[in-house]
């Protein structure tokens, strides 16, 4: 039986991305280079940039958690705020112990292939390791490519199951021309300050959503335990 959870604050926004190849050679948007500026993080928090050629991608403020199976989580959103669509798009966690010594490293792409200008996307970089410090880097592709068109999300409802997960159930509408194939639903999780505390995604119930009809989802943030302030929604099709 799941019962209905009111939210105080829930932001909804709706991205819509189709996948391809630029052929062009990868940005890094932070490093290690002394050339650029890069930042080392312990705890909860950190913030990186730097600008290369007009192409810019930026962690927001990372959150750091363990799971109760032992994983270690960096989870944030990357902002595209250059002047071109980025695609494959890798974050590099390198994680060190308290003497600064290399313990371990790990790397996880962004939840949207095609990430657009001024749009962020979340990550969720985890490994089974306990550091003391990190560091992240981020790097992407230019890409010409666009987001797929007439996608929208629609009559969502959001409720806490029966283990605790926070689950988001709504629609999907294809409003375009064209069928819309492999339709991914993914979600961002904030607190009330917005920092992100989660993400998760869920393919739609049909595979393929043909022009002119509607489909549902229903995405829970399984096994992460959660009752954010506030969420953000969006899609990625081909």
């Amino acid at each position: 039986m799941k019962r209905f959870l009111l939210v105080p604050l829930v932001f909804v926004i709706v991205l819509l991305c189709s996948c391809g190849s630029s052929g062009t050679t990868k940005t890094a948007a932070v490093t290690t280079s002394s050339a650029l500026p890069s930042t080392t993080a312990s705890g909860s928090k950190t913030s990186t940039t730097t600008t290369a050629v007009h192409l810019v991608l930026q962690t927001m403020g990372v959150t750091s958690y363990t799971d109760e199976n032992g994983y270690y989580h960096l989870v944030d959103e990357v902002l595209n705020s250059g002047n071109s669509n980025m695609e494959n798009i890798e974050i590099i966690a390198t994680y060190y112990d308290a003497s600064g010594t290399v313990i371990g490293t790990g790397n996880t792409d962004t939840e949207l292939y095609v990430l657009p200008v001024n749009t962020a996307t979340p990550f969720d970089v985890l490994e089974k390791i306990q550091p003391a410090t990190y560091q992240l880097t981020v790097q992407g592709d230019p890409t010409t490519d666009q987001p797929f068109p007439g996608l929208t999300i629609q009559n969502t409802a959001t409720s806490i199951d029966d283990t605790g997960c926070y689950d988001i159930t709504g629609q999907v509408n294809n409003s375009s021309a064209n069928p819309a194939g492999e339709v991914k639903i993914i979600a961002t999780y904030y607190d009330a300050n917005k920092n992100v505390i989660g993400t998760a995604f869920v393919y739609t119930k049909d595979s393929e959503v043909e022009a002119g009809h509607i489909t549902t989802f229903d995405l829970s943030s399984y096994p992460q335990q959660i009752q954010p302030a506030g969420y953000k929604l969006q899609i990625d099709a081909q």
